[in-house]
């Protein structure tokens, strides 16, 4: 029962302190925002003063790949050895990471729209200029880079970011797991995706770069920016990833954190 629970920790931390207790926050706050429509109303409870866009690589490790490095210390992968190839169970526990991460981080993606839904939303178009409904509607669809799909229905940005957001952290998390395999100091092995979250976001902004950017993982920010953008810097994380994987896989017979 206790192993039960510690599963189940760090998922219920990620939902409870990046999601739901920020946004019953801004909800809270929400006479103090005017808002053009459900949408807005939505990017405003999922970013307004979060820290999640600061540290997403570091909170992708808790659904799973943290209690994964508590595996090594107990040596399980070890003992393992004897019933499975060590690369089978390395692929087995990057699936399940991967897996765990991305409905943990759906459910983050999807929870503020229940407040948009069932709460009392505040709208304010007119303070934008728009003084009648039509505007506002025509308003909203250029108004972020995922409204552009209200076409589809209010739902479909909604669903899309929060795929979105699952899939980027999915993808840091599997990061995550394979530096810490590779890099004998796990502090650094799980630190060093963050590092590198960073110095990336922070050099595409010097650069002028911001529309092509990892940091697009939270774009509302940013005016409107065709959905392809989005594929730039999801490709290149995925490339990334899957050359740590590949290595992974390629050396884990020899790696020490697996003797």
């Amino acid at each position: 029962m206790r192993a039960h629970w510690l599963d189940w920790l760090g998922p219920l931390l990620v939902v409870v302190l990046f999601s739901l207790l920020p946004t019953m926050q801004n909800y809270g706050d929400r006479m103090w925002y005017g808002t053009i429509g459900p949408f807005d109303f939505y990017a405003y409870l999922i970013q307004h003063n979060s820290v999640l866009p600061l540290v997403l690589p570091l909170v992708a490790i808790l659904p799973y790949a943290l209690a994964f490095s508590g595996k090594l210390s107990h040596r399980y992968l070890t003992y393992t050895r004897t019933r499975a190839g060590i690369r089978h169970t390395l692929t087995d526990q990057l699936l399940r990471n991967s897996l765990a991460t991305f409905v943990v981080f759906l459910l983050v993606g999807l929870l503020p729209q229940l407040f948009v839904v069932l709460g009392e939303p505040r709208y304010e178009p007119e303070a934008y200029g728009y003084t009648n409904p039509d505007s506002a509607i025509a308003a909203q669809l250029h108004w972020k880079t995922f409204s552009q799909l209200l076409v589809y229905g209010a739902w479909a940005p909604v669903a899309v970011y929060a795929v979105w957001l699952a899939v980027n952290a999915a993808l840091y998390s599997t990061m995550a797991m394979c530096t810490v395999l590779l890099v004998p100091n796990r502090v650094l092995g799980f630190s060093l995706p963050w590092v590198g979250y960073l110095l990336t976001s922070f050099m595409t902004a010097i650069l002028g770069l911001e529309a092509y950017s990892i940091a697009l993982v939270f774009p509302f920010n940013l005016t409107q920016l065709p959905l392809t953008n989005l594929g730039y810097p999801l490709g290149g994380l995925g490339l990334i990833v899957a050359a740590l994987v590949a290595s992974v896989l390629i050396k884990a017979p020899a790696l020490p954190q697996l003797q």
